[in-house]
């Protein structure tokens, strides 16, 4: 009877410290993700012309910039270039992200694509989408053919 005893309480503090580990790993997902979130700050500015989206990207190659549009979502990739191995011999401290960045963002309001336009300089990316006129609830008149 306490040997089943003994191999009781062992099962109940192997479950203690399996849930431990567990609630361990689940705080540090959480923190990844904030922190994935503070990657790459932006605004997005709303004017009567356009919606104009800033993106801080510092050190990324400008040739590896690519903006793309869908519906209301821009998808923005982009690559900072990895350290080369020539002369390194050890890292005292990395905090800087290395390689692809992409970045999803869902933009309201409709913006005409075909005249958008990005610029990048001193490491901010800047989007410009311009208004498109909202066409819902206007009257459009519809001619019969002859």
């Amino acid at each position: 009877m306490r040997k089943m005893l003994a191999s009781f309480l062992d099962i109940v503090h192997l479950k203690k410290e399996v849930n431990r580990l567990f609630d361990a790993i689940q705080g540090l997902q959480e923190n990844d993700i904030r922190e994935m979130d503070k990657g790459n700050p932006y605004d997005v500015i709303e004017t009567p012309r356009a919606i104009i989206v800033k993106i801080e990207m510092p050190g990324v190659d400008r040739g590896s910039l690519e903006i793309w549009s869908k519906g209301q979502n821009l998808e923005i990739r982009g690559e900072k270039k990895r350290y080369g191995s020539s002369g390194i011999v050890a890292f005292h401290q990395m905090e800087r992200a290395r390689g692809s960045i992409t970045l999803n963002l869902h933009i309201d309001g409709p913006f005409d694509t075909h005249v958008a336009t990005a610029d990048y300089k001193n490491g901010v990316l800047t989007v410009d989408l311009p208004r498109l006129h909202e066409r819902r609830g206007t009257t459009t008149r519809i001619r019969l053919a002859e």
